[in-house]
């Protein structure tokens, strides 16, 4: 299982706990009471839509999920490389994207983005104002 420093917030795997007695300490800041479980790291990449007035469009756009990191920068570079034409297929109507590669905390309930990792603007060349 993997942890979680609320101090620092490194992620770390649980065998790499250090403890004094029944105190656990972060491996990497070395602080104690701040350590909580965190189910799963998953790697998404998605799309924040926006119109011509900077405006949030329709939320976000899903585009990929991996369980790590190295296959999720790879997917990410392989978008930017194939070009804006490709992304916008699934997006009619929309200006320009953000999209990013987001580190997440995924359990059975719910994901949740813990970092941007990176995000490139990309416009949309086939772009038609709607009517």
């Amino acid at each position: 299982m993997k942890v979680r420093c609320n101090q620092c917030m490194a992620i770390f795997d649980e065998e790499q706990i250090s403890y004094d007695g029944e105190t656990e300490f972060c491996p990497e800041c070395g602080e104690s009471g701040c350590l909580m479980d965190i189910a799963e790291i998953r790697y998404h990449i998605c799309g924040l839509c926006y119109d011509e007035n900077d405006c949030i469009k329709d939320g976000d756009m899903y585009i990929d999920d991996f369980d790590n990191y190295e296959d999720a920068y790879e997917r990410f570079v392989k978008l930017q490389c194939k070009g804006a034409g490709s992304v916008f297929e699934g997006a009619p109507g929309v200006y320009k994207m953000l999209i990013q590669l987001e580190e997440c905390e995924a359990d059975d309930e719910e994901v949740r983005c813990i970092d941007v990792k990176n995000e490139w603007w990309i416009t949309n060349p086939n772009y038609k104002e709607e009517v």
